[in-house]
């Protein structure tokens, strides 16, 4: 979306220390590691694919990284279908919306992305992980951290 983003970086005097382009699937009921580590305080700048979708909710609604309304697992309905972050313990949204990010203070290490659906990444709850498997697509992402 944003093929810009190294040009405007180099006009801040910002100094690109970690990068990666990877996709995301809709159906992963875990955390996508992305093998890029942050300090606390490093600017992390996300750009997602204009094309990219998931199918979520139990209609399979499509939505991008902002994620859509949709009727959840257990018939509630909910905002779902947005990507989020995590940065240690600190767990925070990142939809398409947002282009920058500041990682969240005190929080250092791998940047962990994901698809939200209700019940979080990772969740143990069978009803929420066998939901997840009936998602589809994916999201590209590509990753700056700079500082």
């Amino acid at each position: 979306n944003n093929p810009t983003v190294f040009d405007s970086l180099d006009n801040s005097g910002q100094t690109v220390v970690d990068q990666t382009v990877l996709s995301v699937a809709a159906n992963n009921p875990d955390w996508t590691h992305t093998s890029v580590n942050c300090n606390s305080g490093d600017k992390i700048y996300v750009d997602y694919k204009a094309d990219g979708f998931w199918n979520v909710g139990t209609e399979l609604a499509k939505c991008d990284a902002d994620g859509t309304m949709a009727t959840c697992y257990d018939g509630s309905v909910n905002k779902i279908g947005y990507m989020v972050g995590k940065l240690g313990a600190t767990q925070f949204y990142m939809g398409k919306a947002q282009q920058m990010y500041l990682a969240p203070t005190g929080q250092a290490g791998e940047l962990l992305i994901a698809n939200y659906d209700k019940g979080d990444p990772e969740s143990t709850d069978s009803k929420v992980r066998k939901h997840y498997k009936k998602q589809k697509g994916t999201i590209d992402v590509r990753i700056v951290v700079v500082r």
